[in-house]
């Protein structure tokens, strides 16, 4: 059985046209360096499905600093869309949370959740 994360963590690494630099985090890290994009599992991760084995349910969390935060929140939609127009079977999106601006360091760092569902097949 492959495993979500480092499947996604491919496929994110492979995208075309997204910001200059981007670090690719498989879990949560203390410390991030924008842009980033941190793969975690969502609070409802396994979830029985009659159409297969079971849903796993993942978060992307984009992360930008930018100049304003509507820069910033130009960056994300487009990072956000360019994921979304790509997703591979058996990848589904459900939603888009955020953006979320915190200014707290001087420089406006922004960041979004996108919300995917994996259709397991079942152990193999």
């Amino acid at each position: 059985m492959s495993d979500p994360i480092d499947e996604l963590h491919d496929y994110l690494a492979a995208l075309a046209d997204m910001p200059e630099g981007l670090n690719i985090y498989p879990a949560p890290e203390e410390k991030l360096v924008a842009p980033a994009l941190v793969i975690r599992p969502d609070p409802l991760w396994l979830r029985p499905d009659r159409m297969c084995f079971d849903l796993e349910g993942y978060n992307v969390i984009a992360a930008v600093t930018a100049n304003s935060p509507a820069d910033g929140i130009t960056v994300l939609r487009s990072m956000m869309l360019k994921i979304i127009a790509a997703l591979p079977s058996p990848w589904r999106w459900t939603q888009v949370d955020g953006p979320v601006v915190d200014q707290s360091t001087g420089i406006p760092f922004l960041a979004a959740r996108l919300r995917l569902e994996y259709k397991n097949g079942g152990p193999e």
